[in-house]
């Protein structure tokens, strides 16, 4: 798995956690075993409540980037 895909699940890990939604904890544990190339089974219902929206990730990511630029200077 390459490094940018990794990223971006770690990320939908940490805002899937952030937004305390019903079942977010188990989401959280099956984006993460998906990352470990464990097949999980699908559960629309849970996915749907706790989607994370690729606009989410790419905010997170260029946030996180400024925030390590700002302190490696």
């Amino acid at each position: 798995m390459n490094r940018e895909l990794f990223t971006e699940g770690l990320i939908k890990i940490i805002l899937t956690l952030e937004k305390d939604h019903h079942g977010c904890k188990e989401e959280g544990i099956l984006i993460a075993k998906q990352l470990l190339g464990v097949e999980v089974e699908s559960n629309p219902i849970r996915e749907m409540i706790n989607e994370v929206s690729q606009q989410e990730v790419e905010d997170y990511k260029k946030a996180l980037n400024s925030f390590v630029t700002d302190n490696n200077q």
